[in-house]
């Protein structure tokens, strides 16, 4: 141990690259390639020479987007998700609304358009009271080709009123009353006593009534 065999210790530095260095793509379709939909996130890497660092090239992982799927349904309202696609079903917001269906994959109208409360599916024989996400997006892209469809016609792809004064059914007939058994006993109750007080009421007036 002495002053000649051992130097001031000099900490290393080495370039390092983060997560935040790198770039995710849009999604993209590889056409050619992989043929599917895809993103691609891309981070650069360094050489080292002459005691410096200088860029060499990137390096990249492509994530195959056909498992991925597509949310096109608006978010709950507070929701602070990052989702590019929300908000971009076709459903008939008046009286349908989106739901979306899990497991379809990277493609448009993996969704269901459901009626509303307050309204009720046309075909009231129909095993699956929605209307299809797929058929709805072919439907609107016509529109925008300018080819006849059936998107604008009136009544299609919508949902009906339900009769007045419902909340929910299942077609047009009129709501079942339900009635408050206690409140409408107790409602009975007191009209009844205020009707047997009446002759009493009566009396008492009659007979008092010479006195202020």
């Amino acid at each position: 141990w002495n002053n000649t065999a051992h130097t001031e210790r000099v900490e290393e530095e080495i370039l390092s690259v983060t997560y935040e260095d790198g770039r995710w793509s849009k999604p993209y379709f590889d056409c050619g390639g992989g043929n599917i939909w895809m993103m691609t996130y891309t981070v650069p890497f360094f050489g080292y020479a002459n005691g410096s660092y200088y860029f060499k090239g990137t390096s990249g992982i492509d994530i195959d987007l056909r498992r991925v799927d597509i949310d096109q349904c608006p978010l709950p309202p507070g929701s602070t998700a990052l989702n590019i696609f929300a908000n971009s079903d076709k459903c008939k917001k008046s009286t349908t609304k989106c739901v979306t269906i899990p497991g379809l994959g990277f493609r448009r109208g993996s969704y269901k358009c459901e009626c509303r409360m307050g309204f009720y599916f046309p075909d009231t024989n129909s095993l699956n009271k929605y209307y299809n996400g797929s058929i709805i997006e072919e439907e609107y892209e016509k529109k925008i080709m300018g080819e006849i469809t059936a998107y604008d016609e009136e009544g299609n792809f919508e949902c009906l009123a339900c009769a007045e004064g419902c909340e929910t059914c299942e077609d047009a007939s009129p709501c079942v009353v339900t009635l408050h058994w206690v409140m409408r006993a107790a409602i009975l109750t007191l009209a009844v006593f205020n009707i047997a007080s009446l002759p009493v009421i009566v009396v008492f007036t009659w007979k008092y009534s010479n006195l202020k």
